[in-house]
């Protein structure tokens, strides 16, 4: 009698569990699929709805990448301070393979125009790679170190390189 009780309420919480709305499922749905979203729920949605997370991450990423108009690969960019454990990873990957080696003015240009923040967590990201090496990083930034308005945003990164 006592294992019948135990199955029926069993199967009672299992339909509970499957007919409540999880919290969290359609952050960031339909319209509201876009990178301000993200930004003001990322924690939550990383969480909640793992899927579109990285649905609007990627689709942000491709539009970064295209590089206009300059102010979304800036938002992207902006992004990577809330960024920790495999998304951290991405962007580590991102930074280092994509934006660098295909597009490093548009990356530069968008850097120069994010936040205080960003620019300090980016410069950490491409100060310690992970998929690239740190010579072939440092060559392509040294191109642009003397140019006047990249050379503020890339002291950072040289000042903290100085190898003894």
């Amino acid at each position: 009698m006592q294992w019948g009780c135990f199955l029926n309420a069993f199967a009672f919480a299992l339909f509970l569990s499957n007919s409540v709305p999880e919290q969290g499922k359609g952050l960031c749905g339909g319209q509201q699929a876009t990178i301000n979203c993200l930004k003001n729920n990322f924690r939550e949605l990383y969480q909640k709805d793992y899927k579109q997370f990285w649905n609007i991450l990627r689709s942000a990423e491709v539009k970064a990448l295209r590089c206009h108009p300059i102010s979304t690969t800036t938002e992207f960019l902006e992004l990577t301070p809330k960024a920790d454990g495999e998304v951290a990873e991405y962007f580590s990957e991102v930074l280092e393979n994509k934006f660098l080696p295909s597009n490093p003015q548009c990356f530069l240009d968008a850097l120069v125009m994010a936040d205080t923040e960003s620019q300090k967590a980016i410069m950490r990201y491409l100060r310690y790679p992970i998929f690239s090496e740190e010579a072939k990083i440092r060559e392509i930034l040294s191109r642009y170190r003397s140019t006047k308005q990249y050379g503020e945003v890339l002291e950072p990164y040289f000042k903290q390189g100085k190898k003894n």
